[in-house]
């Protein structure tokens, strides 16, 4: 995935785009962290509205593969799968460390 490609897609700044960028891996990480303490606590109302966050926030972006994953953790919380919320999350987490690196 290249940053320029996405930003052009987006028909944006490339320089703006990495801020937002940036920033939205600065905020999800903490949301991943939340859907983990929030998993585990079996906070599913909690969980299902940071995923909902986390989805909106890629969808702006156009990481439409963070998102879908983001709804399918929004899905688990609401039928209480905390072994789903876990996973997915774990693979979410990877996918933003990726972006980061790429910054």
């Amino acid at each position: 995935m290249e940053i320029d490609q996405l930003a052009r897609a987006l028909d944006m700044d490339p320089e703006l785009y990495r801020e937002l960028l940036a920033l939205f891996i600065d905020t999800s990480q903490k949301e991943l962290s939340g859907l983990r303490e929030a998993s585990s606590r079996q906070d599913f109302t909690r969980a299902s509205r940071l995923a909902h966050s986390l989805k909106g926030a890629a969808v702006n972006l156009g990481l439409n593969g963070i998102a879908g994953q983001a709804e399918s953790i929004e899905n688990a919380a609401k039928t209480r799968d905390s072994g789903t919320i876990d996973a997915v999350a774990g693979q979410v987490s990877l996918e933003v460390n990726q972006l980061a690196r790429l910054l």
